[in-house]
């Protein structure tokens, strides 16, 4: 899918590719509900142990940001990893 595809503030079910184990087993991709947050900036997204550069924020910027609602936490997303959404809001 595409960045554009999808509205900030909206809940989505999303349906993530299944990938490929080391060992070659195809593993089925996970469903997330996930809210989708404002884009990447300087000032809402960091490393663990400090500030980001601008190079890390400039290539952050093609991913979504987004909340799991399951899990409460906040992360990015790369939207060609996701293969169908729904908007539940």
């Amino acid at each position: 899918m595409e960045l554009s595809e999808f509205k900030e503030g909206k809940i989505y079910r999303l349906k993530k590719k299944d990938w490929e184990a080391p060992t070659g087993e195809v593993v089925p991709g996970k469903t997330l509900v996930c809210k989708i947050l404002d884009p990447v900036t300087e000032h809402n997204s960091s490393f663990d142990d400090g500030p980001a550069s601008d190079e890390a924020v400039s290539e952050w910027k093609n991913y979504l940001r987004v909340k799991n609602l399951d899990l409460e936490k906040v992360h990015l997303l790369h939207p060609a990893e996701v293969v169908s959404a729904e908007q539940l809001n």
